[in-house]
């Protein structure tokens, strides 16, 4: 679903793109947007780069579908937890709250349409991980089974990695390529990959900064393997295709594996409890993939160019 618009830059309100005959998403929304991706993340994306606005248009109507997915399966956003982002935001970027609503308003957002926006944003996030993590199931065989399999490779090396991901469960291999490029253009800009993440990756590691946690290496994809031999810590690789996605990483350290004893139970508690974790994460992405695409596949959207 890849948006191509000629966009007749002065008319504020020409419509976009209309979902499922009763949501409309103008282009004074996509730009209103981008404004509010650049007062949480501190990046710098330029409202009149068509590029941008064909990347926010899509994932605004991903957000619209999942938010409103979210409330078939009774997923709702308190006030409590908008304002939580606002704080942690507020810590991240060091600054009080006030001044980043008086920034929004001075930016042509309004107080309401902020926190909405908030509102919006923390949905997505709520209902792409709670749905993905209360339908991967991971038996104790499969954790014990990945137990022996992890012990066997004790001395090797493991990567404390992150990714931007962008999924091709919605969109065709040219879109996601396209979609990618473009995150990798403001990457190279801004080179900030948590904020990077943060704004746009469709991974489930979004939420925190990218970063999927430590990965041994013998886990990792051939591609994954061939890119990051051209990387050095806290470098980003170019785009690649990894199975269903395109993606863009980022190693921050490398240790040995296990430099837990699992000869003692402690350890060995902690070690299940990762193996667990990781089995999770990487079911719940596959489950994300599969409610992505079925949400696609009965909806209506018409993109206007």
């Amino acid at each position: 679903m890849l948006i191509n618009i000629n966009v007749a830059w002065a008319v504020d309100d020409r419509i976009l793109a209309v979902i499922n005959n009763k949501k409309i998403i103008s282009y004074y929304d996509v730009i209103k947007q981008i404004k509010f991706i650049n007062l949480i993340t501190t990046n710098k994306i330029n409202p009149l780069d068509k590029d941008a606005v064909n990347v926010v248009l899509n994932q605004m109507i991903n957000n619209s579908l999942i938010g409103d997915s979210g409330k078939t399966y009774g997923i709702a956003v308190t006030y409590a937890e908008t304002l939580d982002f606002l704080l942690n935001l507020a810590k991240t970027l060091g600054v009080p709250k006030d001044k980043i609503i008086k920034k929004a308003e001075s930016a042509g957002i309004s107080n309401d349409e902020f926190m909405n926006m908030v509102k919006v944003n923390v949905l997505s996030e709520k209902v792409k991980q709670g749905f993905a993590y209360s339908r991967a199931q991971v038996s104790g065989v499969e954790i014990d089974k990945e137990i022996d399999r992890i012990l066997e490779l004790n001395g090797k090396l493991e990567f404390l990695m992150y990714d931007i991901s962008i999924s091709l469960s919605n969109r065709t291999n040219d879109e996601a390529k396209q979609h990618i490029d473009f995150i990798y253009k403001e990457l190279e800009k801004s080179k900030n990959f948590v904020n990077i993440a943060k704004a746009f990756s469709e991974d489930l590691s979004s939420k925190n900064g990218g970063e999927i946690g430590w990965v041994p290496q013998e886990y990792l994809p051939v591609e994954v393997i061939q890119a990051m031999e051209k990387m050095k810590p806290m470098a980003f690789s170019k785009p690649i295709k990894v199975g269903n996605s395109y993606k863009i990483l980022m190693y921050k350290e490398i240790r040995p594996l296990l430099q837990l004893n699992p000869s003692e139970p402690k350890h060995f508690a902690q070690l299940r409890e990762f193996v667990k974790q990781k089995l999770m994460f990487d079911k719940s992405q596959i489950v994300l993939d599969e409610f992505i695409t079925d949400i696609y596949q009965n909806t209506s959207i018409t993109i206007y160019k």
